[in-house]
Parts: C-alpha cells; structure tokens; sequence
C-alpha cells in the first residue's frame, strides 16, 4: 500500500519557508507514512501545472500554511478552493487544514479575508498546534506517529 499524500499548501517566501519545514517535520514524525507535497517540488517550465494537478489529485487533503502575507493570495485560494470543493462535509478521509504561522484565529473575523471561518478551526503554529495538527492527521488517517509507536 502506498503512503498517503498530504499536500502543503502555500504562497509567498515565508509561508513557503514554513512549508519546507513542516514537510521535513511530517517526514521525520511519520517516518514516511505520509508523503508531503508542496508545488515548489515541481521543476520550472513545461508540464509543471499538469504535475501540480496530478499531485492535488493524489492528495487525501491539503494542510493550508496561512501567514500575514498570503492572507489575500489569489493562488493560496486556488489551492484551499480545489480542496475544499474535493472534501466533502461528513468525509473524513479528506481534509483541509489551516496552518497559521504568526496568525491566530481571531485575526480572520474580518470579512475581508477569504478563508470562511469555519474552516479556520486549524492549527496555529505554535509546538501546541503544531502537536494537535499531526495528532488530528493521525486520527484522520489512522497512521501512527513516531511517539506513538514508543507508547505501549
């Protein structure tokens, strides 16, 4: 069987800085039960949209890494976009997951904001969140973590 996909959404340097090292803390937790994707995989020129496409399609769910910058990023609500569209409301094998990094819920009570605010009962990314963010992933895909396998 084949590891589950989890695509790590993201725009802007920062929040792809932080999707760089969420996608090595996912490698290194789930020892690699989980495959993170994230578009900056995908080389520059032709058929790079056609990869991203084929990866999105492969992904049980995305993790939406959300910063100050990228609160209003056209391409940031693609990606949220096509995954909420793909999961539906009682299907617990897709998800969509916010990250927020130097963020907190209370800031998207703005309703210039694109992210509906039910969807904003994400994760901060704090050691806390970042803890319940990977504990929910495995609960979600009954894939264990690294500290759990230690737990008897």
């Amino acid at each position: 069987m084949e590891s589950p996909k989890i695509f790590l959404a993201w725009s802007e340097k920062r929040s792809g800085q932080v999707a760089d090292a969420l996608s090595e803390a996912l490698k290194s937790v789930f020892r690699g039960a989980i495959i993170p994707v994230k578009s900056s995989d995908f080389r520059a020129g032709s058929g790079w949209f056609s990869s991203l496409q084929e990866e999105m399609n492969e992904a049980l769910g995305a993790i939406i890494i959300i910063t100050p910058e990228n609160t209003m990023s056209p391409w940031l609500a693609f990606e949220t976009g096509y995954f909420m569209i793909r999961s539906a409301p009682n299907d617990r094998s897709s998800f969509v997951c916010p990250y927020l990094f130097d963020l907190t819920i209370k800031a998207f009570t703005d309703p210039g904001t694109f992210f509906p605010y039910h969807l904003l009962l994400g994760h901060e990314a704090h050691k806390k969140g970042t803890y319940k963010l990977f504990s929910d992933l495995s609960s979600t895909l009954s894939i264990f973590p690294a500290w759990k396998s230690r737990v008897t």
